[in-house]
């Protein structure tokens, strides 16, 4: 029902085009937009929409969904990549993204200094000393540029630029640490678009990472630089080449195809189990 572009009308939820079973679909359908009528008569009347009246603000009156259907179970991130996980992170989404991926959770709290919360939840991933990968997540920048002030955004990123030092400091002293920094998307501060399509810039620090000329962290400096043009899919498999840990392609020690090196497989032995008669 979400049309995500800000001043359009809300939208009917309708059965998918090339869904298996168009009576289930279109039964799902109907109820998802009975139960939004039903949640917003309930939200007209609250008593937050009835103070809302008296200071004529925008009422909370609708709820807007986005991409509902069935669960979906993961392979857990230790199974799909051969390190144990845990994400650190404000907000109750990022906690169930942890749960559903199987990943540890540090729950932290957004404070008015941005760079030294970020300062505090790498303390937490270089201290724990129980995990190999550690996803350190803020996301004051994406709220920032959703005010429509391109200046408190540029405020927030140059906070967490301070946030960074005792990471790198980290990096120049330890040989056993490969860090990364990046953006999941664009969040441009001025556009009918909440996000954007362009590119993020990412930078890779560690022992085995190789050198170029890049001597800035921008969207422009870093799309000159060695790495590359890198998908997200393609995030992972590179960040386990750099820590010494990636597979060849269709190699299988064990069971399955991992993009890892195993070492968990099954030693031969001499013994036969050939079955005889």
């Amino acid at each position: 029902s979400d049309p995500i572009i800000p001043g359009r009308m809300m939208a009917r939820v309708v059965p998918l085009s090339n869904n298996e079973d168009p009576d289930k679909s279109q039964h799902t359908a109907l109820a998802m937009n009975e139960y939004l009528a039903y949640c917003h008569n309930v939200l007209e009347n609250h008593e937050v929409n009835r103070r809302r009246r008296e200071r004529n603000p925008p009422l909370a009156n609708f709820l807007a969904t986005q991409r509902c259907g069935r669960r979906i179970l993961y392979e857990p991130f230790k199974h799909r990549w051969g390190l144990s996980g845990m994400l650190i992170a404000s907000g109750s989404v990022y906690g169930g993204l942890a749960h559903e991926l199987g990943l540890a959770f540090v729950p932290v709290k957004d404070g008015k200094d941005p760079g030294e919360d970020l300062r505090e939840r790498i303390r937490i991933a270089l201290n724990d000393g129980h995990h190999d990968f550690f996803h350190v997540h803020t996301k004051l920048p994406d709220e920032a540029a959703h005010t429509g002030d391109p200046e408190r955004k540029k405020a927030v990123i140059t906070s967490l630029d301070c946030g960074l030092d005792e990471m790198v400091e980290a990096v120049e002293n330890r040989h056993d640490l490969l860090v990364a920094v990046t953006a999941d998307h664009s969040t441009p501060s001025m556009s009918t678009l909440i996000h954007s399509g362009e590119p993020v810039p990412i930078t890779l620090i560690g022992a085995h990472v190789r050198r170029d000329d890049v001597h800035s962290f921008d969207e422009v400096h870093a799309a000159t630089g060695c790495l590359g043009f890198i998908r997200g899919r393609e995030l992972m498999l590179m960040l386990l080449n750099y820590v010494d840990r990636s597979s060849f392609l269709s190699h299988r020690l064990g069971d399955r195809e991992r993009p890892w090196a195993p070492d968990d497989y099954e030693s031969f032995t001499l013994k036969s189990d050939f079955p005889r008669d």
